[in-house]
């Protein structure tokens, strides 16, 4: 497919009618997914987007450790805006975060982590602001 722009936010689209979708497009700019239901293929597969620069996750369900790592290791330097507020980060989801944060540093610049305040420490605060 050669869709550019995708808002399924708030959709009840099955996990592997996702997985399909992000199988069959490589070419997405903007994709929002607000409150849909997550799992590691789904990640995977929306990783090899190499030119994503707006990714809007927020309030999404089953987001691991495990796919944010996919997003770190397919998206490098892409990415320009950010939203994972509201996911539920653990202390290895964020590790994750901030990987894919990092290996964005040269393009991202908006950023929104709202409802991560068990596992944003000032440490991670800090390096947030050094990348």
């Amino acid at each position: 497919l050669k869709l550019k722009y995708l808002d399924l936010s708030f959709s009840t689209i099955e996990e592997t009618c996702l997985e399909s979708l992000f199988q069959k497009c490589h070419n997405l700019k903007k994709v929002s997914l607000e409150n849909c239901n997550f799992n590691d293929r789904i990640l995977h597969y929306l990783s090899q987007n190499k030119t994503l620069d707006v990714l809007d996750m927020q309030m999404a369900v089953g987001i691991t450790d495990q796919g944010l790592s996919y997003l770190a290791q397919g998206l490098r330097n892409t990415l320009v805006d950010v939203n994972l507020s509201w996911i539920g980060m653990d202390e290895d989801v964020i590790e994750e975060a901030l990987l894919l944060l990092a290996n964005n540093s040269q393009t991202l610049r908006s950023l929104n982590i709202a409802g991560c305040k068990d596992a944003l420490t000032d440490d991670r605060l800090h390096f947030i602001l050094g990348i």
